[in-house]
């Protein structure tokens, strides 16, 4: 009777690595001058390091609204949802995806830096370090503009090229509550009111359309035009309350085209409660840009569902493999 004989693992997985790289790459290593192949890092072999599928930004509130129960289950449902089965299958299956991660308030602040994920460890060590992270932003306000502008500006200063996926993932529960801007807006507002014309407006916010109202004023004193007193002017009607009143949604608008404009996408999750029912809504209307798409978790003890759900999503499209073929994922032809 034949015996059967079991292969050692070590040695079928030295069998199947050696299939994997091409014969020109162990050519060279029957040289002295060849280069040596490190079979724990593959990949870089063929991505250039500034190549990534999806650069993502996790933008994360840390207002006072937020307790630290909230902020644990943030953080934890976070990491547990980069390394959720689905997540992490897609995740592996780009060549490349790039991850950092913001905290915001009245403030914002870049709270890891970019992380590129090319292998199970460096998603492992990622999560690790989302799991363990500590508040560094202060409590206050909650100013999402402030929030998206720095993951935006993380986004547009990164050292990778942009031919791949640009996400911004937004999470809270709350609008956004900043007031200065409020201000500064009604007299970006205010002047192209008073001198009755569009272009001023225009310059200021470029591809913004912006219809001035139509008034009757009178010639008044101007500092180079950038300031006027309001006791010299009689404005007819609500004109400037109405400003005032719009002026959140307005910068929320700028922000967002700006993300449009250079292809990056916001995708929110909206923690509803008894204080914010209308939050998927508000998210939907005044944050998200036109290709984004809202989660709504029925409060944070959902969240982790939904951000799970949410990377899912964003994951699940193929930005096509620059690595040869017989080293794709399952999901590249």
């Amino acid at each position: 009777m034949a015996r059967l004989h079991a292969r050692p693992i070590a040695a079928s997985f030295c069998l199947l690595a050696a299939s994997l790289i091409p014969t020109s790459a162990i050519a060279d290593q029957s040289t002295n001058q060849g280069r040596q192949i490190d079979l724990s890092d593959w990949k870089s072999q063929y991505l250039e390091e500034t190549y990534c599928a999806v650069q993502l930004v996790l933008l994360m509130d840390v207002s006072r609204s937020m307790v630290d129960t909230e902020y644990d289950l943030q953080i934890q449902g976070t990491a547990n949802a980069l390394l959720s089965k689905r997540v992490k299958e897609l995740i592996l299956d780009k060549d490349a995806v790039c991850i950092t991660a913001v905290q915001f308030s009245d403030t914002a602040q870049q709270v890891t830096p970019w992380t590129r994920i090319l292998y199970e460890r460096d998603l492992e060590t990622y999560a690790a370090q989302i799991a363990s992270l500590p508040r560094m932003v202060e409590r206050g306000g909650t100013d999402i503009y402030e929030g998206l502008n720095t993951a935006i500006d993380l986004i547009a200063n990164s050292p990778y090229d942009k031919t791949g996926k640009m996400v911004i993932d937004i999470t809270g529960d709350g609008k956004d509550s900043n007031i200065r801007k409020t201000e500064t807006l009604v007299s970006l507002y205010a002047q192209p009111l008073m001198q009755g014309t569009k272009e001023y407006f225009s310059d200021q916010i470029p591809s913004f359309n912006f219809r001035a109202p139509q008034i009757n004023v009178p010639n008044a004193p101007s500092d180079n035009g950038s300031s006027f007193d309001w006791d010299d002017f009689e404005i007819e009607g609500d004109i400037i309350e109405n400003i005032r009143s719009s002026a959140p949604k307005l910068s929320m608008d700028m922000v967002t085209k700006r993300a449009e404009n250079l292809g990056i996408q916001i995708n929110g999750v909206a923690i509803l409660d008894m204080d914010t029912p209308d939050l998927e809504g508000y998210y939907r209307d005044n944050i998200i840009t036109y290709n984004g798409f809202v989660m709504p978790a029925k409060g944070w003890e959902d969240f982790a569902r939904a951000i799970q759900k949410k990377l899912e999503r964003e994951m699940i499209a193929n930005a096509g493999s620059k690595l040869p073929t017989q080293l794709r994922g399952p999901n590249h032809g």
